[in-house]
C-alpha cells in the first residue's frame, strides 16, 4: 500500500481489505459500460460497522465514495468519476430480507 488514504482505511477494515495497486484501480475504475475513471483506493467492508466507519471517515475528510457490487452495470453507475473510495460490497454476502413488491433487498 502506497497512499495515506489506503493506510488510514486499513486501520478501519484491515490491510487485507484495502487495495490501491494500479491493476486493482484500473479494474475498479470501470463497469460493463464505456465509462472509466479510477478510484484512489478500494475498500471491502466485512460488517455494517466497517461501512459506518468508512463513511464517517470519508465524510469527515470530504472524500467521495462509490458503492460497487459486481461491477456488471451497463450505465456507469459503479464508476468512481470523482475518484475517492470504491466501497466493494462483495464481502457483504448475506441477504437478510427481500421485499419484491418494493424492489428492496437488505
Amino acid at each position: 500500500m502506497k497512499g495515506e488514504l489506503a493506510q488510514n482505511l486499513s486501520k478501519i477494515v484491515g490491510i487485507e481489505n484495502v487495495r490501491d495497486d494500479p491493476a486493482s484501480l484500473f479494474v475498479y475504475g470501470s463497469d460493463a459500460s464505456v465509462h472509466s475513471s479510477p478510484p484512489q483506493v478500494i475498500a471491502r467492508p466485512q460488517t455494517v460497522e466497517d461501512i459506518k466507519n468508512i463513511l464517517r471517515y470519508a465524510n469527515e475528510n470530504k472524500i467521495p465514495v462509490t458503492t460497487r457490487g459486481a461491477g456488471s452495470g451497463m450505465s456507469g453507475q459503479a464508476v468512481p468519476v470523482g475518484g475517492g473510495i470504491v466501497l466493494d460490497m462483495k464481502g457483504m454476502n448475506r441477504i437478510l430480507e427481500i421485499r419484491a413488491q418494493d424492489t428492496y433487498v437488505r
